[in-house]
């Protein structure tokens, strides 16, 4: 139980790393009394506490919150990231001004903390932090969980084992223990005999489609998914190319609603020189996508930059961007880069060893629109797939949830994509001297 405490002087002057032993019974487990606190914080009111100053209450939410590290090395200097547990214990926000005055705007209110200014308390937590005294902060090195261990709302999911661990199993608090899961999920996995089968057998029909039939391209199609579900792009950048009615903008949409709005990038590889535009890539980041170049961009031209900045980014190795009037900023991701085009784009000023890292992806699908003139079969899977799957990620979640839980099911866990050899032939002829 937490303890009553009625004399402030308890709290006045207060060693930050008593406070654990001072306010919590020794037989009450930390973790959970911050989720109680936090998800009420009218908790906070039953140690009757009053009257704190402002570096009290930071000391206090240092030590109530638990506050992981990510290190980043470009050119030999590192760089640091903070991310904070949010409230449900499982994830973890990336630390910035809005997050800390969440957190300081509860304590300031459960606290009645004199003289406290919540739109101005996060400096001095910040400067705690840019002194890195990790004991005093309870900030702990960031344990980054496997990609094939894929969090749900319901639970954690064994990519390569197929496993999965529903919520507060104790293979799940095990994981969750252990690893620091920086991304929230957004969707659920449904087991084959819970399935909507009409929605799988819908997703299967996309790809079988996009496919034309082959079993190779399909394959291919199905292991981009995976890779998108996972945010592991496996150091390549994949260019899916196929006419302006072949299910581009229906895959494209299917992709950017299995990585999720918060988790996607839209950016060109036209862009990939530029500062502003790859400054939005995160850590969190699981797809950057592009629509289709342009009739400029069919040629591309690529200078060392961003000859530079393709090699790093595919392979996930961290680069020093440069931000107008601010420090350069560290871009890392791990996750999948996916260019569409209507037609088979010519690199100026490439290399081979930037096209060791390119995967060129033809489709072959139907045109995706409901009033298909041709075909009425098409028609109406076509009505049923714009019913299901629509732009920005704004796709119908059930159907979301059964696709990502067939791939995963179905599909074989793999560290290089299964090219045919007739699709890697295609890209001889995307590089032009």
């Amino acid at each position: 139980m937490v303890k009553t405490i009625t004399n402030t002087d308890d709290i006045k002057g207060l060693n930050p790393d008593d406070f654990k032993q001072t306010t919590f019974d020794s037989s009450v487990d930390y973790d959970e009394q911050f989720e109680l606190v936090l998800r009420n914080y009218s908790t906070l009111n039953q140690w009757n506490i009053r009257l704190l100053d402002a570096q009290e209450a930071v000391d206090i939410l240092l030590l109530m919150t638990t506050i992981v590290i990510r290190e980043y090395n470009v050119n030999g200097v590192t760089d640091y990231s903070y991310y904070i547990r949010d409230y449900s214990g499982q994830t973890y926000n990336l630390l910035n001004e809005f997050e800390l005055n969440k957190y300081l705007y509860l304590i300031y209110n459960a606290l009645e903390c004199r003289g406290c200014d919540p739109a101005k308390l996060y400096r001095p937590v910040i400067a705690i932090l840019n002194g890195r005294n990790k004991k005093r902060a309870n900030i702990i090195n960031y344990n980054q969980p496997p990609h094939y261990l894929k969090l749900f709302k319901n639970g954690i999911f064994d990519l390569k084992s197929k496993q999965f661990f529903e919520s507060n199993s104790k293979e799940y608090n095990d994981i969750i223990s252990k690893y620091h899961y920086i991304i929230k999920p957004t969707e659920s996995y449904i087991a084959p005999d819970k399935q909507n089968k009409t929605k799988r057998e819908l997703g299967k029909s996309l790809l079988q489609s996009l496919s034309g039939n082959d079993k190779g391209i399909r394959l291919l199609l199905s292991q981009v998914c995976f890779s998108v579900i996972e945010g592991n792009g496996r150091n390549r950048y994949l260019f899916i190319s196929g006419q302006a009615d072949a299910g581009k903008s229906t895959f494209s949409n299917l992709l950017y609603s299995l990585a999720g709005k918060r988790h996607t990038i839209t950016m060109n590889l036209d862009s990939i020189s530029d500062p502003n535009a790859i400054n939005r890539i995160s850590s969190s980041t699981k797809l950057v996508l592009g629509d289709n170049l342009d009739n400029l961009a069919k040629r591309t031209k690529l200078n060392g930059k961003g000859i530079q900045n393709y090699k790093a980014l595919v392979t996930g190795r961290a680069l020093s961007v440069p931000v107008k009037y601010k420090p350069n900023r560290t871009v890392q991701t791990n996750g999948v880069f996916v260019q569409m085009m209507n037609d088979d784009s010519t690199f100026y000023e490439a290399n081979e060893v930037m096209l060791d890292r390119t995967v060129l992806i033809p489709i072959k699908g139907k045109n995706y629109r409901c009033e298909h003139k041709h075909d009425e079969a098409i028609a109406e899977v076509s009505c049923k797939l714009d019913k299901y799957i629509r732009p920005l990620g704004n796709c119908d979640q059930e159907f979301v949830d059964e696709f990502i839980s067939e791939i995963i099911d179905t599909v074989d866990y793999f560290d290089e994509y299964s090219i045919p050899e007739e699709i890697e032939q295609l890209k001889d002829g995307m590089i032009n001297d």
